[in-house]
């Protein structure tokens, strides 16, 4: 990977707000990183995962991904994107209630299906 953006994470300038409000300081469910590569490697990286869903929502029940930059803001060109903040190896995450460690595999699995 390339980057994380997680609020829990050490460096995070939402860290002091998690450790205020949230209960044992941990943070969401959700978190943002960015695949070596380019987009086409963002996309193999999601079409082989196998227990995480790609899909356009948050807050399922199930662990859920996205690739923003062909789903959800696919109708701006390039700029727009970097603009936004988006990148072209961007995934967005939604954990889920399955297994931390089947998760993890699947990630895994997946990353390296990509080389």
């Amino acid at each position: 990977m390339n980057w994380v953006v997680y609020p829990g994470l050490k460096g995070n300038l939402n860290r002091s707000r998690i450790k205020k409000y949230f209960l044992r300081n941990l943070a969401s469910g959700i978190l943002t990183f960015g695949i070596k590569g380019n987009a086409q490697a963002a996309r193999t990286f999601v079409r082989n995962l196998k227990v995480a869903a790609l899909v356009v929502h948050i807050g399922d029940a199930r662990t859920s991904v996205l690739h923003p930059g062909t789903s959800t803001h696919s109708q701006m060109n390039a700029e727009q994107q970097r603009s936004a903040g988006i990148t072209p190896d961007m995934i967005r995450v939604s954990v889920g209630i399955e297994d931390a460690s089947d998760i993890l595999a699947d990630f895994d699995q997946a990353l390296r299906s990509i080389g």
